[in-house]
């Protein structure tokens, strides 16, 4: 490809302007990277240092594209139609010298990525978070659980704090104390943030991110002495249809492929797999030097 360039973007605006119809095309696959680039662009005041957003061109054509939003030292992928491409996207984060710890993707980018990366470091990769990718479009409604679905309560911030940290840390996604109160404060603030109500907060479901033709489930949490009664499916299965009723034509949410509950108790409402998103981390693993 004597004519693939890469192409980078002073901010998520402009990075949104040249690659949302690309990205649309897969939309439920790149809603990650269609999500957070739109919660930037949207933002008036500057979110971290500069980020890096890029594309790897053939031409007029996107071939591949990939966001880096300091603090975060993790890389998102989207979904690419060219090997070459993501290997060249590799070659110009390392030539910019970014930090970066992991790379997070579908296949086959994912390991065309990491295969560069390790050759062009010498850091060796590792498997990292293994995640499963599911979509809704229509609710299997379960046995709804005694209780309803409500909008958080900004006295209830404190309890869902801990519940963001709680079901982070299942996941092996730990973030700082004060993002997690910052992100959860948002979410109430913004009408994200949803509990199962019975007789008091028995679960929770926030919508993470929006795309224009759907939305993303996350911070599914039951606490341990309310599992096993139905609460998560109920919660689930009620915020799915309202973001339906609202007019998404779709719901989606990732899952810990190595949680066998929660996988099925999303297939018993009606979402379906549509792949894998998976982390490759580089570098040597601590427990390995000790």
């Amino acid at each position: 490809m004597a004519d693939l360039t890469i192409r980078h973007f002073p901010d998520a605006k402009s990075f949104l302007e040249r690659t949302e119809s690309w990205l649309l095309r897969k939309e439920v696959e790149n809603n990650l990277l269609l999500g957070v680039a739109a919660f930037l662009a949207g933002q008036t005041e500057r979110v971290g240092s500069e980020p890096y957003l890029a594309t790897a061109e053939d031409g007029q054509y996107i071939l591949a594209a990939a966001m880096l939003t300091p603090p975060l030292t993790r890389l998102f992928l989207a979904q690419a139609t060219s090997d070459d491409a993501v290997a060249r996207l590799a070659e110009d984060l390392s030539e910019s010298g970014r930090e970066m710890h992991s790379v997070l993707g579908g296949s086959p980018a994912l390991e065309t990525f990491a295969a560069a990366w390790e050759h062009l470091t010498d850091l060796p990769a590792r498997a990292g978070l293994r995640q499963g990718l599911y979509e809704l479009r229509e609710v299997a409604h379960p046995t709804y659980s005694p209780g309803q679905l409500r909008l958080a309560r900004p006295e209830e911030l404190d309890l869902l704090v801990d519940w963001r940290t709680q079901v982070l840390a299942e996941v092996h996604l730990p973030e700082p104390p004060e993002f997690a109160r910052r992100g959860t404060e948002r979410l109430i603030n913004t009408g994200k943030l949803f509990v199962w109500d019975d007789g008091g907060p028995a679960s929770s479901a926030a919508v993470t991110r929006e795309t224009p033709h759907g939305a993303c489930i996350g911070f599914v949490y039951t606490p341990p002495e309310q599992r096993r009664k139905g609460y998560a499916s109920s919660v689930v299965a009620a915020l799915s249809q309202r973001l339906l009723d609202e007019g998404r034509q779709f719901c989606c949410l990732y899952t810990d492929l190595g949680n066998p509950t929660s996988n099925a108790i999303y297939q018993r409402v009606g979402y379906h797999q549509l792949g894998t998103w998976e982390e490759r981390i580089f570098g040597i693993d601590q427990d390995e030097t000790t």
